[in-house]
């Protein structure tokens, strides 16, 4: 699958943790919100454009695999709402990637290496794993906490807009009317979906 489906499919974890919120936890889902989620799923649509795609069943696999991943990003995050109150944002982050680096560790011997890496290598690596990773984990989680689910899912809108703000400030890159007009979309739908009471926690009991 070309990245520009893949941004857009994952873009879909807000609808589904929206629609497991109100199946599961009851949540309310009103026009304003619905509106939201569909405004921002356009708006990531014209931001990373499209490409023509053969439908066969390779790309139906792909299509399939990348829509449970957005689905489970939606249970994961009602799930996680509910253990927001009785264990700690930090808490959470952290064994969250404990978890992970235990999962993967037994893959680690199987990975080709093809040269030890440089310090250009390991400073990028370690950036990634402390500010993109520890820190936006812990920030992530407390956003669950204090918005909600859906809420803090609709990160995914945002990623497109600063991967092309991103191209534009350090590669040079051109932004185009289209791209103009997806991230108002995007701006636009996240304040929608954001703004409205805070959803009341613990409205289901995880058994």
């Amino acid at each position: 699958m070309p990245a520009a489906y893949l941004a857009i499919l994952n873009a879909t974890s807000p609808l589904f943790g929206a629609l497991i919120a109100r199946l599961w936890l009851g949540e309310a889902l009103d026009a304003r919100r619905v509106v939201g989620l569909v405004a921002g799923l356009v708006g990531v649509a014209a931001l990373v454009g499209l490409g023509p795609v053969a439908v066969d069943a390779q790309s139906l696999v792909a299509c399939a695999a990348c829509l449970v991943a957005a689905a489970s990003y939606g249970a994961a995050g009602n799930y996680t709402r509910q253990l927001a109150h009785p264990v700690p944002p930090t808490s959470m982050a952290t064994g969250s990637q404990l978890a992970a680096a235990v999962m993967l560790l037994p893959l680690l011997p199987l990975e080709a290496r093809h040269a030890a890496p440089g310090p250009s290598v390991v400073v990028a690596l370690a950036i990634l794993a402390v500010a993109c990773t520890a820190i936006a984990y812990r920030l992530y989680f407390r956003l669950i906490d204090d918005m909600g689910a859906t809420r803090a899912l609709t990160v995914t809108f945002l990623i497109p807009l600063f991967a092309i703000g991103w191209g534009w400030l350090v590669l040079d890159e051109t932004p185009t009317p289209r791209m103009a007009i997806g991230a108002a979309l995007v701006l636009v739908a996240t304040a929608a979906i954001v703004a409205g009471p805070k959803p009341a926690a613990g409205a289901a009991t995880l058994r």
